[in-house]
């Protein structure tokens, strides 16, 4: 089961997310256009364009990502760029493979515990990086997992403190023991940002919510 949301500051921002559904396969992809304002939701907009077109023409994750590569190279003269996680998640095993470009670790509740999925790491997308380390992780059912961009975390207060990742892990922790679905974490995740901010986000906070349960799933979808 996958659930998403967006909190979209008040200035144009460069987040975005896409899954799918393939069969017996989920693909996954949060991305974070550098910087703001128009350049960045376009530089987004073209990232996710190209990881889709390569991704429908049946091609894997580091194809995906050089093809995000080439995108932004082709269209920007100025070294515009994204972070972003492209994943997928075999929905018969539970094996997750993963290319993170620079972006935030996901967040992975295993049992009792959240760790960040540290692998897969490469430079973000449009910086032509051809050296792609492609990483995997076995989920048990009940796993969660959480992928953001860092309007979550470093979104901060009115005395400048940042929300933290701290404070993230804490809370994935706190609400899933709840029982409580997906949506309605995501939810109390992005009311807890917004609060601790007490105004106007001045970046956009985006978060993906990955449940591998059947059980799960079918308590949601109505």
């Amino acid at each position: 089961m996958v659930s998403a949301i967006l909190q979209p500051c008040y200035e144009v921002g460069g987040d975005g997310f896409d899954y799918t559904l393939d069969g017996a396969a989920a693909h996954l992809l949060i991305l974070d256009g550098v910087g703001k304002g128009l350049s960045a939701g376009l530089a987004c907009a073209v990232a996710l364009a190209a990881v889709r077109a390569a991704r429908r023409d049946g091609r894997g994750l580091y194809d995906q990502a050089r093809a995000a590569d080439a995108a932004l190279l082709e269209q920007f003269t100025d070294a515009r760029f994204a972070t972003a996680v492209l994943g997928e998640l075999d929905l018969e095993t539970g094996r997750l493979r993963y290319i993170n470009a620079g972006h935030p670790a996901p967040l992975l509740r295993a049992g009792r515990m959240v760790r960040e999925l540290s692998g897969g790491r490469r430079m973000p997308l449009g910086l032509d990086d051809p050296e792609v380390e492609l990483a995997e992780e076995i989920l048990e059912p009940d796993d969660r997992l959480l992928f953001y961009t860092d309007g979550v975390t470093e979104a901060n207060a009115g005395d400048g403190e940042r929300f933290g990742l701290d404070r993230l892990v804490d809370l994935v922790e706190r609400h899933s023991c709840s029982g409580l679905p997906a949506p309605e974490i995501l939810r109390r995740l992005t009311h807890a940002v917004m609060e601790h901010q007490g105004g106007t986000p001045d970046d956009d906070a985006t978060m993906v919510l990955v449940q591998w349960s059947g059980t799960a799933a079918a308590k949601t979808v109505p």
